[in-house]
């Protein structure tokens, strides 16, 4: 199989071993630590305990703007990654949840390893993978370029019903962009 086939099968269809792109030089491998404060380092230890890691999807229309959530503050949209659940299909969930638009999972661009620990001891800590995923719209998506909405049966642990998400396309970074994702908008940027 072509490094291109490889890429392709890995991308679309599964993605279950996060250091098998290790060796893809078209993945970016980044790891870093953060230091919390005790309340939100508890509360991100509990999460990721039963979650193998999150993803974040750049979703971009053929004029290169990428699909944002927020308002308060805007960042790429993901989701959580089940114990045991296949990356690429957690990045489709995640959208064609959020959404109610189909998508196709063009590519990995990135995986990130970032270690948390606390503030007060830098022993104390864990891992939190993400993935990030490029995608597009699998078919024209109508009027969803035009307003992008929420799904209307939303019912998410990271966005709740939806009643307090809006989307929107960006085409630049957004000044209210969270500032822990603006070199994530910047890469889905290109």
């Amino acid at each position: 199989m072509t490094d291109e086939a490889e890429r392709q099968r890995t991308d679309r269809a599964s993605l279950t071993d996060l250091e098998a792109l290790r060796t893809r030089g078209d993945v970016e491998f980044l790891e870093r630590t953060r230091a919390l404060e005790q309340r939100k380092f508890e509360a991100l230890r509990k999460r990721y305990q039963s979650i193998d890691g999150v993803v974040q999807v750049g979703v971009t229309d053929d004029d290169g703007a990428v699909l944002l959530v927020g308002p308060d503050p805007w960042a790429p949209p993901g989701g959580n990654v089940d114990a045991g659940e296949d990356w690429a299909a957690a990045a489709r969930r995640a959208i064609e949840d959020l959404t109610g638009v189909a998508v196709t999972v063009d590519g990995v661009e990135r995986v990130e390893k970032t270690y948390f620990c606390l503030e007060s001891d830098e022993d104390s800590r864990f891992l939190a993978p993400s993935v990030l995923f490029s995608a597009s719209p699998a078919e024209e998506p109508g009027d969803f370029r035009a307003d992008p909405t929420v799904a209307a049966d939303l019912d998410d642990p990271l966005y709740g019903d939806g009643e307090d998400v809006e989307l929107a396309w960006f085409d630049e970074v957004p000044e209210d962009a969270h500032p822990n994702h603006v070199d994530h908008i910047e890469l889905f940027l290109g």
